[in-house]
């Protein structure tokens, strides 16, 4: 995996100026390679004419977050119960 590739989030998701972004991260034990994920959430807003983020909330965007964290979550448990092809051939 080249490194334009593994920089870029594997989904995001915004809500207002809220966003989040799903990250995979890879780690390599001594019997396998190990997937997980990661997410981060940032605040949009801009200055003049340029957009900038910021990782602070305030208490107007608590909502929005917890909004994004739930349909993360939902998306995530619900691909993790989907049956895979081979369980589907069994």
């Amino acid at each position: 995996m080249d490194n334009e590739t593994k920089n870029r989030p594997v989904k995001t998701w915004k809500c207002g100026t809220v966003k989040a972004a799903l990250w995979t991260n890879q780690q390599t034990t001594e019997k396998e390679l190990l997937e997980f994920h990661s997410v981060t959430f940032e605040r949009l807003y801009k200055v003049e004419n340029e957009w900038k983020s910021s990782s602070s909330f305030g208490p107007e965007d608590l909502l929005k977050l917890a909004t994004l964290a739930t349909e993360i979550y939902k998306d995530l448990k619900l691909s993790a119960d989907e049956p895979s092809k081979d369980d589907m051939e069994k």
